[in-house]
């Protein structure tokens, strides 16, 4: 048999193989939660226990909610906190104790909601937050050493009563440390919208990112160190890996005089940022998650129909390398928020819309 033969057969064995992997029939398992409308975060507990956080939404009414949810039998136990007109955007749980991050809309604006869950006691940490980032939304309440990271990005009016945003991040371990002045020069407001959307924990070190008309991005290991991205853009996600973080989010290209959305992947260590080429050009990186060598990426694309305008959904790829990944889950009207890998399962949490309607859902793969 002539060798361009046998390569042939090869590569069209290889060809099959590799389509199977990237479309292998999921094991993924989609649940719906019917007691929240929009689940922003998910910690996996152990035991088939889920920490949730998120949004439950009556008609004009939306009441932020935390609690633990239950694989087995599809139960939702509250936690003892709840924000009236608002939403929980971060809840986590180092052991001990839960740290919920959310904000509350009163007097006609948004306004950042801090607490602390210990031994059944619920302190309310919102008034230790200085005033000028009260006013905004506290995203992000992470384990950081013996402490907390809570970040998020406050507002103010600035010159002709114009809108200014602005990040802030503090360590909380009985009192608050602020580090927002820290923060490297690129976090400092230039225009409208200066924003902290991306915080990930490794250790004594953790990594920040956003968005200040360029992507932003920083580490911090007792010293901050900027990042340069040099792309009109934000950092939505993040994750840490063995070998340093990815981040993932949006660059903002320019087609014809319209905005265009490119997702954007990258790994970051000391030696660089080494972007990570997506399957999905088009749309956002969502949320990110790595654990036990399993990477997992969600993001929201467009998908073409042939009979109407395209639609924007989710896509979840999960892979054991970033370049070889295969898509386990898309859906159109979705969303997925949060992504967390806990003993090479991969938890996801989202919502759909469909009619107006939110419908929250969690996703388990394997």
């Amino acid at each position: 048999m002539k060798w361009y033969v046998v390569a042939a057969i090869v590569l069209v064995a290889l060809a099959l193989v590799a389509f199977a992997y990237l479309r292998e029939p999921s094991k993924l398992i989609q649940l719906q939660v019917p007691q929240l409308s929009q689940i922003n975060s998910v910690q996996n507990l152990g035991g088939g226990r889920l920490l949730l956080g998120g949004v439950v939404i009556d008609g004009s009414q939306s009441i932020g909610l935390a609690g633990i949810y239950y694989v087995s039998n599809h139960s939702f136990v509250p936690l003892p906190v709840s924000i009236p007109n608002g939403s929980i955007y971060d809840v986590s749980f180092n052991g001990s104790t839960y740290m919920i991050a959310g904000a509350q809309y009163t007097n006609s604006s948004l306004n950042s909601r801090v607490f602390l869950l210990s031994a059944g006691k619920l302190i309310n940490l919102t008034s230790l937050l200085p005033s000028f980032y009260q006013v905004g939304q506290a995203y992000f309440a992470e384990p950081y050493g013996e402490g907390w990271l809570i970040g998020g990005t406050a507002f103010t009016f600035g010159f002709n009563q114009r809108g200014l945003q602005y990040p802030f991040l503090l360590i909380y371990n009985g009192t608050l440390v602020d580090l927002t002045p820290k923060l490297p020069e690129p976090f400092r407001p230039l225009g409208a919208a200066d924003t902290l959307d991306a915080l990930s924990t490794s250790g004594e070190e953790f990594l920040v990112g956003g968005g200040n008309i360029n992507a932003t991005l920083a580490t911090f290991d007792g010293n901050f160190v900027n990042i340069s991205l040099g792309f009109p853009g934000v950092i939505l996600a993040s994750a840490a890996t063995p070998g340093g973080w990815m981040v993932g989010g949006v660059k903002f290209g320019n087609q014809g005089g319209s905005l265009v959305l490119y997702t954007y992947l990258a790994t970051v260590n000391s030696s660089g940022v080494e972007p990570v080429k997506l399957t999905y050009e088009l749309g956002f990186v969502t949320a990110l998650g790595y654990g036990q060598g399993t990477y997992a990426v969600a993001l929201r694309v467009p998908f073409n129909s042939p009979t109407s305008s395209p639609r924007e959904g989710a896509v979840l790829l999960v892979g054991h390398s970033l370049t070889r990944m295969r898509t386990v889950f898309t859906a159109v009207n979705s969303s997925i928020t949060d992504v967390q890998v806990s003993g090479g399962t991969v938890y996801a949490s989202g919502y759909s819309t469909q009619t107006g309607t939110r419908t929250a859902f969690l996703l388990i793969y394997p």
